[in-house]
């Protein structure tokens, strides 16, 4: 398949006196726009999932309307991401499920970052690299190895608690 190549901007604001090396901000920069390709794409992955819960849901055992809302409804414009998770919430509250809770603080917080790096800037400072984005304020917080560990940690336990979840409505 044909890799495109398109044009990208980058931005650098290096500290006045602190100078900042232009190979290792291009560097860096091309390390978190990767990242930022698997976030969106596992936030994809894990919107899917929430698909999959939902259709399950309603229409356990008719293939043909769960495909049919899956396809009009779930995989449409008409339901975003965080209008998905309000229906799973409700589901949540009206089964007790469990992990209720905690799933949904998770899914807050894969949106958060899905939204940061579907609409933030990535910045190069001189002390490192950073994403800047705007949720009700302006905020830009350092991508450090703790930063990226966070994240990690979020998204697969959001799959995992999901993907358990599925698992428990296909048995009822």
């Amino acid at each position: 398949m044909k890799e495109i190549k398109l044009p990208t901007r980058g931005t650098i604001e290096p500290t006045p006196g602190k100078p900042i090396s232009i190979g290792i901000a291009m560097q860096n920069r091309e390390a978190a726009t990767e990242n930022r390709k698997k976030v969106i794409d596992s936030s994809l992955g894990i919107e899917s999932e929430i698909d999959n819960i939902i259709a399950l849901y309603f229409f356990s055992g008719r293939k043909d309307l769960m495909r049919f809302f899956s396809d009009v409804m779930l995989k449409s414009s008409f339901l975003g991401f965080m209008n998905k998770a309000k229906v799973l919430k409700s589901i949540f509250e009206r089964n007790s499920t469990k992990q209720a809770s905690e799933v949904n603080q998770l899914l807050k917080r894969v949106i958060s970052y899905r939204n940061a790096f579907a609409h933030g800037e990535i910045i190069e400072k001189s002390d490192g690299t950073y994403i800047r984005y705007f949720k009700g304020e302006k905020i830009e917080k350092k991508l450090d190895d703790t930063y990226w560990t966070n994240l990690e940690e979020i998204f697969k336990k959001s799959v995992q608690l999901l993907q358990g979840i599925r698992g428990e409505i296909m048995l009822n």
